[in-house]
């Protein structure tokens, strides 16, 4: 089966999970959201996995949590415990041309656990917003 080209990212398919082919985990899992651009998250940073699949998989990080809803997620819910995922990524259903039996993740939903890491739920725009707090006039951040 061909892979459909996605116009808006370019680097993404239509498979909504990859696993690591080499012997070396990933250090990191990105996270492709279609309200933005890519999220990695360090490995390193995982406290818990949980699975219903009539509901969905909530991977909780230490600092956010993720939030993957889809169908027939089994696989994926296996291959992230043992830290072999290189990316999930959330495919819109007019893309949907898996077989019914295959895996789709329909959403990714990423909340913060702390107010400081609003970024990763609005998503970033370095031209629009700095990652810097803003200076006062002596050079100082404000209080």
């Amino acid at each position: 089966m061909k892979m459909r080209e996605n116009k808006v990212f370019p680097h993404r398919t239509t498979r909504c999970y990859e696993l690591t082919e080499t012997a070396q985990l990933p250090i990191m899992l990105d996270i492709r959201a279609s309200t933005r651009d890519a999220v990695a998250m360090p490995y390193s940073y995982l406290e818990m996995i949980q699975y219903d699949p009539s509901v969905a998989i909530v991977i909780t990080f230490a600092v956010c949590e993720v939030r993957i809803e889809g169908r027939h997620l089994a696989e994926l819910y296996a291959a992230l415990t043992e830290h072999k995922v290189n990316y999930i990524q959330e495919n819109d259903a007019k893309y949907d041309e898996v077989p019914e039996s295959s895996p789709f993740i329909e959403s990714i939903e990423i909340t913060p656990l702390g107010r400081e890491l609003q970024l990763m739920v609005k998503g970033f725009d370095p031209e629009r917003e700095s990652l810097q707090a803003p200076q006062s006039s002596e050079g100082e951040p404000p209080d």
